[in-house]
């Protein structure tokens, strides 16, 4: 009997190895395959999701809007990686492509960018007292720069120096 669930249990795994290992194939080479940047980037979802959360709830305006703003993020953060790395890894008559090896550094950054100013601005929003001032001024700022212009940069003069 054991030896019988024995063979069930290797058929099982067989088939399943079988049939998982093409469509990881296929995923890592036509979808996506950075996962570990995918890993940081809902990290940096969830933290601003919870931060939002949060300010909405110190404020008592939490809605079900919140909460569909996340998946409509999620959706399009999806899309943008999946074209970004159809963008750099397309290949013509079998070679690979490098006119735009450089995009995923730069979507990728600004993707992070994006995030880590929400959530800076939450906690903003939250108690202006949370954030040195150094982080409100200079690094909101160097964030919001790059987020319009792709252009990151710490030492510039800011502007506004007030906050």
């Amino acid at each position: 009997m054991r030896e019988l669930i024995y063979q069930k249990t290797s058929i099982l795994f067989y088939l399943l190895a079988g049939i998982s290992v093409p469509i990881l194939h296929f995923t890592e080479k036509y979808i996506f395959a950075d996962w570990e940047f995918a890993i940081f980037l809902f990290i940096m979802m969830m933290l601003d999701t919870m931060v939002g959360i949060w300010k909405h709830w110190v404020r008592k305006t939490i809605s079900s809007e919140g909460f569909s703003a996340f998946f409509t993020k999620f959706i399009v953060y999806a899309v943008t990686l999946v074209l970004v790395h159809n963008l750099t890894n397309y290949t013509e008559v079998g070679e690979k492509n490098g006119l735009f090896s450089w995009i995923d550094n730069i979507i990728y950054a600004l993707l992070m960018a994006r995030e880590a100013l929400s959530i800076l601005e939450g906690m903003v929003e939250i108690n202006e007292n949370l954030l040195p001032k150094w982080v409100r001024t200079h690094l909101m700022k160097s964030l919001k720069d790059f987020d319009e212009s792709g252009k990151f940069d710490l030492n510039k003069e800011n502007d506004d120096q007030t906050a």
